[in-house]
C-alpha cells in the first residue's frame, strides 16, 4: 500500500465516509478512489489532489505530503496528527499564532471572536488584533 492510499483510507475512516461518498463530494467516479485505495493508481494529479483535500476538508499541504509531492520539511510542518480533534485547543492556537507570527495565547485559550479576527488579519503586515479589536473583556475567555 502506498503512503497516499494509507492516508486516504485513514481520512475516510476518520470522517466516517466511504469511497462513493468521497468520489461524489470531489466530483469524480468511484473507480478513481478505488484505484487509489487499492494502489492501482499511486499518485493523484494535482487537480484530483486539490478536489480530494477540499472534499475531505483537510489542508492541501497535508494532502501534498501524503501523495509525496513534497515533504513535511518542505512545508515547514512537524508530524501531523491523524486526528486534529485529539490535539489540545491551546496547542492548536499556539501553532496558528506561530504560523501567523502572532501570540494568540489568552490564558491558554482564545475566544471564537479572537480567532475570527485573527483570520481577518492573516496578513502579517497588518498589526495583530487586540482584545479591544474583537470586543473581548480583559478577564473573559469568551
Amino acid at each position: 500500500m502506498s503512503r497516499w492510499s494509507e492516508w486516504l483510507t485513514h481520512q475516510m475512516q476518520v470522517k466516517g465516509i466511504d469511497q462513493i461518498t468521497l468520489a461524489n463530494a470531489a466530483g469524480y467516479n468511484k473507480s478513481v478512489v478505488s484505484n487509489w485505495v487499492n494502489g492501482r493508481t499511486k499518485v493523484p494529479s494535482l487537480e484530483a489532489l486539490r478536489r480530494t483535500a477540499e472534499a475531505l476538508q483537510v489542508p492541501m499541504g497535508e494532502a501534498l505530503v501524503a501523495a509525496e509531492y513534497i515533504t513535511a520539511d518542505e512545508i515547514g510542518a512537524t508530524t501531523l496528527p491523524a486526528d486534529l480533534a485529539s490535539v489540545d485547543t491551546g496547542e492548536l492556537i499556539r501553532e496558528i499564532g506561530a504560523r501567523l507570527g502572532y501570540d494568540l495565547a489568552i490564558s491558554g485559550k482564545a475566544s471564537p471572536a479572537r480567532l475570527r479576527a485573527v483570520a481577518q488579519w492573516g496578513d502579517k503586515s497588518i498589526p495583530p488584533p487586540s482584545r479591544d479589536d474583537v470586543g473581548v473583556a480583559a478577564d473573559s475567555d469568551e
